[in-house]
């Protein structure tokens, strides 16, 4: 993919020590209603847009401080102000995959494509135009065998 079928984006924290430069093929965003999703961003959901690890440059590195929120996920924060700024799974090996938080970037059009955990939404909000929709236990299934396709051969060496 050329950067011409993509969209550059550039974006900060709040107090600009970490800088996120992101090269994304779709303006598309997940919004996840678990537990700690909801309690990181102080209420909503995680919003997350989808941006392969190769594609995405942080600036002020020394300042991001990583957080393993669950036995499969990490969550990057700004250590200066606090700013959330990604998601992704645990170990940065894992996937070739990051989510980023949309707010960093400022206005730009973003769409809500998916939506998971939703039987933890709560009712004072809600997310219209989604595609797709899964419940946590759908979440689960799909991130085991996420996490099961990269595990290491039975008697393979690592």
């Amino acid at each position: 993919m050329t950067d011409q079928e993509q969209h550059i984006l550039e974006g900060q924290c709040l107090c600009g020590a970490v800088g996120i430069r992101a090269r994304v093929a779709v303006l598309e965003l997940a919004a996840c209603h678990c537990m700690s999703c909801r309690t990181v961003t102080g209420g909503g959901p995680h919003f997350g847009l989808a941006a392969a690890r190769a594609g995405v440059e942080i600036s002020g590195e020394e300042n991001v401080t990583v957080y393993r929120s669950s036995d499969w996920a990490e969550r990057g924060f700004c250590r200066v102000c606090g700013t959330y700024l990604f998601y992704q799974m645990a170990g940065e090996a894992t996937s070739p995959n990051v989510s980023l938080c949309p707010g960093l970037f400022g206005k730009t059009t973003f769409r809500v494509a998916s939506e998971m955990f939703v039987e933890e939404k709560p009712d004072f909000y809600d997310v219209p135009g989604v595609d797709e929709r899964t419940t946590g236990a759908e979440a689960k299934e799909m991130l085991a065998t996420f996490l099961e396709k990269r595990r290491p051969a039975q008697g393979a060496k690592t």
